[in-house]
C-alpha cells in the first residue's frame, strides 16, 4: 500500500477533471446541490482533548443533500501551530485568530475525509484508505463494478462542497472560542494546565485554585459544548457595542473567506470557491 496524503487544494484538483457521470456532470460539479448546516449547535461533537493535546482537529459537517442528510468529516492538524504565531506577541485569543488558523492549517496540512453517504461507502473508501486520506474506518473491499479504476476522483459531492465552502470554517470556529471562553471562566485548572499552554505556548502564570478532583481531562460531550455556546450567547448578549445583543434567532454567518485565491462566489448565503 502507498500512502500518498493529500492537502486541501490537492484533494480539490484531483477531482475537478475526472470521469462525469450519465447525466455529463462530475462530483465536484455536483456539489452545489447540497448545502452545508449553518448552525453553530450542528457542530457541537469536538473532542476538544484531541484538539488541545493532540494538536488534531476532527469536526462533523452536516450536509443537507437532494435526497437525504449526511455527515462529512474532515481531520486535519497544526491549527495550535497556527495559533501560536498568531498570538505570539501576548495578545487575547479572539475568533478572528481561530478562523485564521484554521482557514491557515486547512490549507497546508495533510486532509482525511469520509462521509456517511452510500457514494462514500461503495465508491471512494476504499481507494481513500489505499492513499491514506480516509477519516473514518478502513474499508479494505475494493470498489470493483463501482469505481474500479479511481477515475472519479477523491470523493462524493459531499466532501466536495465541503472542501470548497467555508461557512463551516467559521462555525467551528465560534464552537472551540466559545469553549475556550467557557473553561477559562468555570474549568479555569483545566483551562490552565491546558488550554492556556497549547494556545499560547507558555505556562500559565496567574493563580489558579486546587480542583478536589485532579482530573485531566476536558470535558468535550456535546452537553458542555452546548453549555459554552450559551455561554457566549448570554454573555455578549447585552454588551453595549453588540449591534446582535438583543434575542435573536441564530443568523448564518457568510464571511468571506479566500481559500485558495479563487473566485469566491455567493450562493445561498454560503460561500463557495472556485
Amino acid at each position: 500500500m502507498i500512502l500518498l496524503e493529500k492537502t486541501r487544494n490537492q484533494l480539490v484538483s484531483d477531482s475537478r477533471n475526472v470521469k462525469k457521470e450519465r447525466d455529463g456532470q462530475t462530483r465536484y460539479q455536483k456539489r452545489l446541490k447540497s448545502r452545508i448546516g449553518s448552525s453553530v449547535r450542528e457542530y457541537n461533537s469536538m473532542n476538544m482533548n484531541k484538539l488541545f493535546k493532540d494538536n488534531i482537529l476532527d469536526v462533523n459537517i452536516q450536509v443537507y443533500g437532494e435526497t437525504d442528510n449526511y455527515i462529512v468529516t474532515l481531520s486535519f492538524g497544526s491549527i495550535l501551530d497556527e495559533l501560536k504565531t498568531l498570538l505570539r506577541n501576548g495578545q487575547p485569543l479572539q475568533l478572528r485568530d481561530i478562523v485564521r488558523a484554521l482557514v491557515a492549517s486547512f490549507n497546508k496540512d495533510n486532509v482525511y475525509i469520509h462521509c456517511s453517504c452510500p457514494d462514500w461507502q461503495y465508491r471512494f473508501a476504499y481507494f481513500a484508505t489505499k492513499k491514506d486520506i480516509n477519516a473514518g474506518n478502513p474499508e479494505l473491499r475494493p470498489s470493483d463494478i463501482t469505481n474500479p479504476d479511481d477515475d472519479l476522483g477523491d470523493g462524493c459531492k459531499h466532501v466536495m462542497l465541503v472542501l470548497n465552502n467555508t461557512s463551516w470554517i467559521i462555525k467551528t470556529a465560534s464552537v472551540i472560542n466559545n469553549y475556550v471562553k467557557f473553561m477559562e471562566k468555570n474549568q479555569k485548572r483545566l483551562y490552565a494546565d491546558i488550554i492556556y499552554p497549547a494556545i499560547y505556548g507558555k505556562k500559565y502564570t496567574e493563580p489558579v485554585q486546587m480542583d478536589l478532583f485532579n482530573d485531566d481531562e476536558l470535558a468535550t460531550d456535546k452537553k458542555t459544548l452546548d453549555k459554552s455556546n450559551e455561554y457566549a450567547r448570554t454573555k455578549n448578549q447585552f454588551k453595549q457595542g453588540n449591534e446582535y445583543r438583543y434575542p435573536r434567532q441564530e443568523r448564518n454567518n457568510t464571511i468571506p473567506l479566500d481559500l485558495d485565491g479563487e473566485k469566491n462566489v455567493r450562493q445561498e448565503n454560503k460561500w463557495e470557491f472556485r
